[in-house]
Order: structure tokens, then C-alpha cells, then sequence
């Protein structure tokens, strides 16, 4: 995601699209809770670590979108 800002005419202000994505991540706990359960699956195979893809996959977050915890499942 980019950091340059741009109008947003939505927002009625600059705004970059990371700033938007986080605005959106954070206005619902289910979203968020994916989100972060996503980005650590990713930084865990980016690192090729196995301990931390599995705590992550073995440690569900309750609030997780049930399409998440379906995926996660097949680790288990």
C-alpha cells in the first residue's frame, strides 16, 4: 500500500491508501481480527517460521470471519 496521499472524496481530505485501509480495519472487530490473523500467516511464511504459523493457526481468535477459521482448521 502506498503512503503518497491523494484527495479523498469520501473522506474530504488527503488521505493515503494505507491510512484508508486502517480507518477501515479498525471500524469493525471481526475485520480487524482477520486482518492481523491474515498478516501474521504472512510474515510467518515470509520468515519461514513453522512455530509461528502454527501458534497462529492453532490459537484462533474468537472474533475471526468464520471463512478464516474454516481455512485455519485444515492446519489443525
Amino acid at each position: 500500500m502506498s503512503d503518497e496521499k491523494h484527495y479523498s472524496k469520501h473522506f474530504h481530505k488527503d488521505m493515503s491508501q494505507k491510512n484508508i485501509a486502517l480507518y477501515l480495519i479498525n471500524t469493525n472487530n471481526t475485520l480487524k481480527a482477520t486482518y492481523e490473523c491474515y498478516q501474521g500467516l504472512i510474515n510467518s511464511l515470509k520468515q519461514k517460521d513453522f512455530l509461528k504459523f502454527k501458534a497462529i493457526t492453532f490459537n484462533q481468535n474468537k472474533d475471526i470471519a468464520p471463512k478464516m477459521k474454516q481455512f485455519l482448521r485444515l492446519y489443525n
